[in-house]
C-alpha cells in the first residue's frame, strides 16, 4: 500500500505475520479414520539484507524510544488454537527479541468493532495498530481517515481505497491449500475412502480461497492418479461455536469424509472432538491445548510430499 514504515515496525509486523500465518494460512488437517491428527503448519519467513560496518567488538544497537503496539484480535479471541492465537505468539514474540510493548483487545461483537477501534486509535498511545482479520475492514475503513497520525496494519484483508497510514497483508491461502488437497486425497484414499472435508468458518472471501485450493488440490490428485475424489465442505458462519463445529465434522463423517481440514478457529475445535470420538479407542486426537506446545507435523508432511512428488 501506499504507506511508509519504519524498519523496526516492518520488522514488527513480520514477526506478526509468521506467527499468524502459522495458525491461519494452513488450518488444521485430521483424519477421522486414521491413527494420528495431523496439524499442519506452514511460515513464511522475509530475508531483510542490510549493510553494516563493524570495528572491533560487534555493533551494539543504541537505546531509542520503545515502540508501542496494539494487537486487535477479531471476534473470536484467545482461544482458537488458530488464526488468533498465533497472532498473540507472533506479538510475544515481538516483545522478546524486539522489545517492543504490546497490548491486546479482543471486541465483544463486530458491531462494536468501529467504536472500539476509535477510542482506541484517539488515545494516541500507540506507533502501530494490528488487526488481526478480514472482519475489520469495514471498521478500519471508517475510522482511519479519522485517524491519519495514526499507523494501521491490517492482517488477511485490503481495503477498498489507499490510506497513507494503512497497510494491508494479504496471503495466497489457495496454494496451501492446494498442497493440503494433494495430501489429504492420497491419505483419503490409503484409508479406503474417496471423499475429503472441510469445516469452515464464516463465508468470506480468505476461506473462498482455501475452499478453491483444497478442491484444485483434491481435482489434481484425481486428474494425476485417476483416483476420483470428492469433496465435502460445510461453512458453519462462526469462528466461535465447537458445537456447530462438532456437528459439521459429524455430517462430514458420515457422509464418508476420510479427512478433515480444519478452517475455522475455536469451531473446528468441535471437529477435532468429533474425530476423537468416532476414532477407536486406542487412537489420539488433538485435544485443545497451548499453540507452542503442539508436536509439528512439519517432517511427516515433508516426507507425504516428498512421495507424493516421487509418484506423481
Amino acid at each position: 500500500m501506499a504507506t511508509k514504515l519504519s524498519p523496526t515496525t516492518t520488522h514488527i509486523i513480520a514477526v506478526l505475520i509468521i506467527g499468524l500465518v502459522i495458525g491461519y494460512a494452513l488450518g488444521a488437517i485430521t483424519s477421522p479414520f486414521g491413527r494420528e491428527a495431523v496439524t499442519v503448519t506452514t511460515t513464511v519467513t522475509k530475508t531483510v539484507t542490510e549493510t553494516k560496518t563493524v570495528t572491533g567488538q560487534p555493533a551494539v544497537a543504541k537505546p531509542g524510544k520503545q515502540v508501542r503496539v496494539l494487537v486487535l484480535f477479531d471476534v473470536g479471541g484467545r482461544g482458537d488454537l488458530s488464526f488468533n492465537d498465533m497472532a498473540w505468539l507472533g506479538a510475544e514474540r515481538a516483545h522478546r527479541e524486539l522489545g517492543v510493548e504490546v497490548k491486546f483487545a479482543t471486541p465483544r461483537s463486530t458491531a462494536e468493532m468501529a467504536s472500539l477501534l476509535d477510542r482506541l486509535s484517539s488515545e494516541g498511545k500507540y506507533d502501530l495498530i494490528v488487526l488481526v482479520g478480514f472482519l475489520w475492514t469495514a471498521a478500519l475503513e471508517e475510522v482511519a481517515p479519522k485517524h491519519p497520525e495514526q499507523k494501521y496494519a491490517l492482517i488477511d484483508a485490503a481495503t477498498s481505497k489507499v490510506y497513507s497510514n494503512v497497510a494491508c497483508y494479504v496471503f495466497r491461502e489457495q496454494e496451501v491449500a492446494a498442497l493440503v488437497g494433494v495430501i489429504a486425497a492420497d491419505i483419503a484414499h490409503n484409508l479406503g475412502g474417496d471423499k475429503v472435508g472441510s469445516v469452515a468458518g464464516m463465508d468470506i472471501p480468505p476461506l473462498w480461497r482455501f475452499h478453491i485450493g483444497y478442491l484444485f488440490g483434491a481435482k489434481y490428485y484425481e486428474k494425476v492418479t485417476g483416483r476420483k475424489t470428492d469433496l465435502l465442505w460445510i461453512y458453519t458462519g462462526t469462528f466461535t461455536d465447537p458445537a456447530k463445529g462438532k456437528e459439521a465434522a459429524e455430517a462430514l463423517i458420515r457422509q464418508g469424509a476420510k479427512v478433515l481440514y480444519g478452517l475455522a478457529g475455536a469451531t473446528h475445535l468441535g471437529m477435532f472432538e468429533a474425530v476423537r470420538e468416532a476414532w477407536h479407542p486406542l487412537a489420539v486426537s488433538l485435544p485443545p491445548s497451548p499453540p507452542r506446545r503442539r508436536r509439528s507435523a512439519a517432517p511427516l508432511v515433508a516426507d507425504k510430499l516428498r512421495q507424493l512428488l516421487e509418484t506423481l
